[in-house]
């Protein structure tokens, strides 16, 4: 479901990650580092050494960037792999390894095993003989995985000790826009990030906070911007957006928007399910910019994973980042702003 553009993006990006982590390993000769002396007489050094047998699970939205920088962080740490991509998206993970392989990375240190996450990948953590656990998804997932792996429910008596866990999980990333900004570019901004892959990233932005004296101005730019995004097939044509990743991510989308009127709120744009002619048989739905009566309504605080932005006006820059702050989550931000006092105030919160 990616765009053309988008999907040329992430093979760059699984290809700088595996240089990335290559570097690191010559950068840290082997992670071996000497350290200083008391005396002549000692010898004292750091050597980090390999854990063993690492899980690699990676999610749907970037199958070969965050597969590759999971893989290659433990392979070029000296570990092995067992890796089990999103059972949405297997393909990627699938050629990702072929080309491992046939560029002379042993088959028997990166493994590849598919399946559901609740059957598969619940064995694959399970399983006494894993070292340790690489994994990017849902926040709930993740926590579970923190849970049980990491802090050693799984029964010790067959290891011989707790297993380190690496979970990267979600976002509900909030940009703000000031009085002082480029609100063209403002707009321009906001819906790349909220609307790029339909908004199945934990970087995109969910929520924009615009400050009172320009919100009305900002948002007729954005909703102009927005509406001109067309959605469709990528591999048939070059819309800005392509379909959801899943029939349960259309039930979603449409229960966010049930929500949403139910709350008192406003459909700015967008808000249907697209179905027709083109669009009948696939899971596509409309960019949505939508307002909240109540800004602390929980829907500003859940990650949704769908094209859905959260409009919400606010008096002054302060009251924009402690919003953006205010929730669990802590991925990325964004300012629009021409005024030098306000960027470095934002970067200091």
């Amino acid at each position: 479901g990616k765009t053309r553009l988008e999907a040329m993006a992430e093979v760059e990006e699984s290809a700088d990650l595996l240089r990335y982590y290559a570097e690191r390993l010559e950068s840290h000769r082997g992670y071996r580092r000497p350290l200083a002396r008391m005396s002549p007489d000692e010898a004292t050094e750091s050597v980090l050494l390999p854990y063993g047998v690492w899980a690699v699970v990676s999610p749907f939205n970037f199958p070969s960037a965050l597969a590759a920088g999971m893989i290659a962080g433990a392979l070029l740490g000296g570990n092995t792999v067992v890796f089990k991509p999103a059972i949405d998206a297997p393909v990627s993970g699938e050629l990702l390894c072929e080309a491992l392989w046939a560029s002379g990375v042993p088959r028997d240190a990166l493994q590849l095993v598919h399946g559901p996450g609740s059957s598969v990948g619940a064995a694959l953590l399970a399983d006494p003989r894993i070292a340790g656990v690489a994994f990017t998804g849902s926040s709930a997932v993740g926590m579970q995985i923190v849970r049980n792996v990491g802090n050693g429910a799984l029964d010790l008596a067959a290891r011989q000790g707790p297993r380190p866990v690496v979970v990267e999980m979600g976002g509900k990333n909030a940009c703000v826009v000031t009085a002082t900004a480029d609100l063209d570019a403002a707009a321009e901004g906001v819906a790349r990030s909220a609307f790029g892959f339909g908004g199945q990233k934990c970087s995109a932005c969910s929520r924009v906070y615009v400050e009172r004296a320009v919100g009305r101005d900002f948002l007729a730019r954005l909703v102009a911007r927005t509406r001109a995004l067309q959605v469709g097939d990528p591999a048939t044509g070059d819309p800005a957006l392509g379909p959801v990743i899943r029939e349960s991510a259309v039930a979603s989308y449409r229960s966010y928007i049930e929500g949403i009127a139910a709350s008192g709120g406003e459909i700015a744009c967008g808000g249907k399910v697209l179905d027709q002619e083109d669009l009948a048989h696939g899971f596509y739905v409309a960019p949505t910019i939508a307002h909240l009566p109540d800004a602390e309504h929980p829907y500003f605080a859940e990650e949704m994973f769908l094209p859905i932005l959260l409009f919400q006006e606010v008096d002054d820059l302060a009251e924009g980042i402690a919003r953006a702050n205010a929730v669990p989550y802590g991925l990325t931000a964004g300012l629009f702003s021409s005024d030098e006092h306000e960027k470095q105030y934002f970067l200091d919160r």
